[in-house]
Parts: C-alpha cells; structure tokens; sequence
C-alpha cells in the first residue's frame, strides 16, 4: 500500500494498514451510538474529565449539553449538582443527616454549567465556578431547623474534641443568634474568599462593595449561618479550606451582637470554623459575597 506523506509517496506496512482500519471501524461504532448510550457513558465521568471531553470533540460536546428532555438538565448540569455543589444527598453523605429538599430541584439553574462559567464579578479575570461555593443551605436537618447551634452538632462529630462543635464561638453570639434558621431552604452560591478591597473598610463600605458586584443576580454580605455553612460543607465534600486560618481569613456578616459585627472564618483542619466578634476591626476581616435562591411560597 502506497500513501503520500508531505508530497513524498511512501510504503505503509499492512499491520499499519489494518490497524489503521480497525481504528476508523471503532470510531465508526462509537460515532453510531446514540445520545442516551453516550450519556450514560459519560456519567461515570468527573467534572474535570467532561470538560475535556468537551473541549476535544464537537459531538461529545453536543452530548453531554443538551437537554436529553424538555426542562431536564443537561449531563454537563447534572455532574455539576453531584460533583461541585454540596446538594441534599451531601448531607446524607458526609453530614449523616436528612434535610428538607423542597425546592432543591425547581431551583438547581438548569443551566448551572453555562453560569458557572460565565466571568466572576468579584473577582476579575477568573470565572463564577473558580471563586465561589454552591451549596443547599436546608430549613431543616433531621426534621429540626438548621441553626448555628444544631449545626455545632454536624461539627461535633467532625471535631470531637470542640466543646460546641466550633473552633471558637463567642457566646453572646450564642445567645443572640444561636437559635436562629433560615425562613427556607435555598441555593446559595458564596465566593470562597473576601472580596478585592473589601479589608480594613467600614461595614458600610464593604456592604456596599458586595451590592454593586451583580445588579441583575444581587449579591449580600452573608449570615452568619449562611457561611458558616458554607464554608463547612465545601471542606466536607472536598477538603479545600476557604475562609481559613492560613493565611488567617474572616467575613464578617449581617448580625451584629452587643453592637459589634459578627466574623465567621480562620477554618482549620483540625479544628474548623470560628464565629467570633468584630470588635477590633482588624485588616484580615474583609467581606464575602452572598446570593441565593429560595422557594417563594
């Protein structure tokens, strides 16, 4: 056999030949399969595996990101729910707890791949899914409401040798908002890290900061609850630290208690996340920003 390389015919040995065949029959195989089979192919694969499977081949692309029925997610959105964001079955998973899911599929983006890579704006040059953290944030775990204090719980067994569950935990806080839940269960998306300017500024200011990234999703400064969790349950399912104690970081949030801001971070390995006071106003306590989805009715 005879092929032209470079304009320069030149002999193709026939096991090259034949093998060169047997590869174009698999392609051809392959190619045949229908979207269902490919999907369910696919699914077996982690997130950062998809991408590259989407990045290197059109059909796989179109694959993996259309919607295989009308209001169905995509294979793309539905790896993002069970790979990246810390969804119900997480709690049951890592938590041991069953939590309140009413809401958590009318409100999961149907199109959770495409946000998540739409550009941050908080943090320039870098995209929604590198800064921020996804999480189900429920009304209820166990049938109880999710609060600072039955969430100490769910710390409890991670860090026995925390009294409360927490690192630190001032108890005015305690007993001003230790009791307090969340009206419903939401989605909640919360950048990982302070905003840019956001240090040794005024609450005033940094509230602001926060209210001027997104007018069309509107961000907030986060609960105190909200973060908490947040920060929690992202080291839960992957082991990442954000808001943590190397270098020591804090947000500080909506609650304030004996006229002070209320902090929530220097997450440690060892011993988890800290709630304290922002009486100080020291530099390493910028803000975080906060947007949610919740049930209406």
């Amino acid at each position: 056999m005879i092929n032209s390389i470079g304009g320069v015919k030149a002999s193709v040995p026939p096991a090259a030949a034949a093998g060169s065949t047997q590869i174009d029959e698999k392609k051809s195989y392959i190619n045949g399969l229908s979207y269902d089979v490919e999907r369910l192919i696919f699914s077996y694969l982690k997130l950062p595996d998809l991408r590259n499977v989407c990045l290197v081949d059109e059909r796989r692309n179109a694959v993996v990101s259309t919607l295989p029925y009308e209001r169905s997610p995509s294979l793309k959105d539905r790896v993002v729910y069970r790979d990246f964001a810390f969804n119900s079955k997480d709690w049951k998973t890592y938590c041991k707890k069953d939590v309140d899911t009413e809401g958590e599929d009318t409100f999961f983006s149907k199109n959770i791949y495409k946000e998540l890579n739409k550009p941050c704006p908080a943090f320039p040059g870098k995209r929604i899914g590198q800064t921020h953290m996804v999480t189900w944030v429920p009304k209820t775990i166990n049938g109880e409401p999710l609060t600072l204090n039955s969430f100490g719980g769910v710390l409890k067994e991670k860090f026995p040798e925390n009294p409360t569950g927490y690192r630190a935990i001032w108890n005015p806080i305690v007993i001003a908002h230790g009791n307090t839940g969340v009206l419903k269960s939401g989605w909640v998306f919360m950048t990982g890290d302070v905003i840019p300017e956001s240090r040794y500024k005024p609450y005033t200011i940094q509230e602001g900061l926060v209210a001027n990234l997104d007018r069309h999703d509107p961000y907030e400064v986060p609960t105190t609850l909200k973060a908490v969790v947040c920060i929690s349950t992202k080291y839960f399912k992957s082991g990442e630290r954000r808001f943590s104690d190397k270098p020591c970081t804090y947000t500080r949030c909506q609650e304030r208690t004996q006229s002070y801001p209320v902090i929530v971070g220097a997450f440690s390995a060892v011993h988890g996340p800290e709630v304290d006071d922002d009486r100080y106003g020291q530099d390493i306590n910028g803000v975080g920003a906060l947007r949610s989805s919740v049930l209406d009715t």
